[in-house]
């Protein structure tokens, strides 16, 4: 059995990837603390995405970083409640929600953080796991040369390297969410480092590039030539 990843497209990799000056208003965010991410669809049935456990893990991070910013970008009907929990926990003024943004934002905005955070948890229903079953949004913070904390539980553990690119958690567990973002936080050469390792490690095996790769490799025996697999990556499969 081979697994072949799919491909964040090259124009997005590439805004994930450039060397720019931010914005104003990223400028503005950056000064007033570290900035730690997470992008998700806040849809009903998506509460797994671990939104929630971040917001917990907050009190315990600020008390260290107290100028911490959390930046939750996605829009759905879990929203309100997602925003009620953080005035409960009392972290509101250092939480906020940006809604849906247009994907150039959202680059500036996984380049401009200091950590990528989202401790997906599994779930099962009627005997069906779900739960997240991949994560593209995991290689798209690396592609930016971010460190990741995501989690033990499903797919998502396949797009981090624990210790190497990032650490995954118990996504169940508050404190560890908040010992893997403090680690990451107090040590910026150690940040750096799992953001380099990062960006290398996606552009490997997650690019456009690396899924041709793959699918010569698969394809060569039943007589496909490279040409063939550059217009079946190019098509969308549909050759």
């Amino acid at each position: 059995m081979k697994v072949v990843y799919n491909a964040i497209p090259n124009s997005f990799a590439k805004l994930l990837m450039r060397q720019e000056l931010a914005s104003a208003s990223m400028a503005k965010l950056k000064k007033s603390g570290p900035v730690v991410l997470s992008v998700c669809t806040l849809v009903r049935g998506n509460e797994f995405k671990g939104v929630d456990t971040v917001i917990r893990a907050l009190p315990k991070v600020l008390k260290a970083v107290p100028d911490l910013k959390y930046l939750v970008v996605g829009e759905g009907e879990i929203r309100g409640k997602l925003e009620s929990l953080a005035g409960e926990t009392g972290v509101a003024e250092n939480v906020t929600f940006a809604g849906e943004i247009p994907d150039a934002e959202l680059a500036e905005l996984y380049r401009g953080c200091d950590v990528f955070v989202l401790p997906s948890r599994g779930q099962e229903r009627r005997g069906v796991v779900g739960g997240e079953g991949f994560g593209r949004v995991y290689v798209e913070a690396a592609l930016a040369g971010k460190p990741v904390v995501g989690s033990r539980s499903g797919g998502a553990s396949e797009a981090v390297l624990h210790g190497r690119t990032g650490f995954v958690v118990d996504p169940d567990s508050s404190d560890e969410v908040a010992e893997a973002l403090l680690t990451i936080l107090r040590d910026p050469q150690l940040a750096a480092r799992m953001g380099s390792a990062g960006r290398a490690w996606s552009l490997d095996t997650f690019s456009e590039e690396a899924l041709s790769r793959s699918l010569r490799e698969l394809l060569r025996p039943y007589g496909f030539k490279n040409e063939s697999v550059q217009a079946f990556v190019h098509a969308g499969g549909q050759l």
